[in-house]
């Protein structure tokens, strides 16, 4: 009885019941390097797409703190108006829903203005220590 590829039947076996081809492929695939190389690769990509679903909501938002109107993007988030962040984080992690999830979700909503805001860090931290309100609006009555 002759030998022939798994996967490939019309092909001869070479090892583990590959052909060539499928040998070379599970060798590379199997290859430490090769795979850090893929990771690497598809580390970029999410990068690339996280940025551009974070920049679609920044637009869609007005690209500015709500609050103090800081413009620089390197300091913006988004903030909950309602203070339901934590829970939704946990519902997410409970779905197995990635990191890009929050971005996705607030696209898929159609960007309600009604429960996200931007807001820059110090903003959106000062809320959150201060029980809902920004620092900046209860010491200089900034609205």
């Amino acid at each position: 009885m002759k030998r022939v590829c798994l996967k490939h039947p019309d092909r001869p076996h070479c090892a583990k019941g590959m052909c060539r081809s499928c040998y070379r492929i599970h060798r590379r695939r199997n290859n430490p390097k090769y795979r850090a190389d893929q990771a690497r690769i598809a580390s970029a990509g999410m990068q690339r797409r996280r940025a551009k679903l974070r920049a679609d909501v920044l637009d869609a938002l007005g690209r500015q703190c709500a609050c103090c109107g800081e413009t620089i993007e390197r300091f913006l988030t988004v903030d909950h108006i309602n203070g339901e962040g934590a829970s939704e984080r946990r519902r997410n992690r409970r779905e197995g829903l990635d990191y890009l999830a929050p971005y996705s979700q607030i696209v898929a909503a159609g960007f309600p203005r009604d429960l996200y805001q931007i807001l820059c860090f110090n903003c959106n931290s000062g809320r959150y220590l201060n029980r809902g309100i920004c620092p900046h609006r209860e010491t200089f009555g900034v609205v």
